[in-house]
């Protein structure tokens, strides 16, 4: 099963997403992962992604579930604001054209602006 977790809830494409693998992270979407699942503490791959400031896979993740681009991790934080925190220029720009919610406010009532 691609969608398989490990005991810390991760699976195949988180940990291809962490290791910035492009083509296994594409083989594993074309191979019906599942981008909306989240780990133990409530991120996507896509919050990995972000992290390691991963434009290209960040947009593969995307383009599979645009519903993925406001989706919130356990803290309510969404991917713009995670981008945000990291402060990347790039992927927070990325980010806004893939579309997402400059107004949404976290658990915390906190917006990306």
């Amino acid at each position: 099963n691609i969608n398989c977790k490990d005991n810390l809830g991760f699976t195949a494409l988180m940990h291809a997403v962490i290791n910035g693998n492009k083509d296994v992270v594409k083989y594993i979407l074309d191979n019906g992962a599942d981008v909306s699942i989240k780990n133990n503490k409530g991120q996507t791959a896509a919050f990995f992604a972000i992290n390691s400031s991963n434009k290209e896979i960040i947009k593969l993740l995307i383009r599979k579930d645009q519903d993925l681009i406001n989706n919130k991790n356990e803290l309510g934080a969404k991917l713009l604001l995670f981008g945000v925190r990291k402060g990347n220029q790039d992927i927070v720009e990325l980010l806004l054209e893939l579309g997402a919610n400059v107004n949404h406010r976290n658990s915390k009532g906190e917006t990306a602006l």
